[in-house]
């Protein structure tokens, strides 16, 4: 009898050691995604950076499309095509995209 008392509390530490590591491994996985999102900010960040250095008149248009990227919540992310073309090296501006209005 008191064997089988012993195995029961055995195996309840069990359980809650692998309640535990579940847990721990969650707790990580948030932290990852949480670091992945900051990194691909960054990213992002430093694409507008530079197409707006590259050509300033489309600061207004990338200023609209990173507005629209923020509404649709924490970890949809894609990209902005305007800021693909713009860090192609190019000898003309007839490379890059051309833009709905003007300022």
């Amino acid at each position: 009898m008191e064997r089988i008392g012993t195995l029961k509390h055995e195996r309840m530490i069990g359980e809650l050691d692998l309640k535990c590591l579940k847990l721990e491994n969650q707790a990580l996985d948030k932290r990852h995604q949480r670091e992945r999102e900051r990194e691909q900010h960054e990213f992002r960040m430093m694409q507008m950076q530079l197409m707006i250095s590259q050509n300033p008149q489309a600061a207004a248009s990338v200023m609209m499309q990173s507005r629209d990227l923020t509404s649709q919540g924490p970890g949809q992310f894609k990209f902005i095509p305007e800021l693909d073309a713009a860090t192609l090296p190019s000898g003309s501006s007839s490379s890059l995209p051309s833009l709905p209005f003007s300022m």
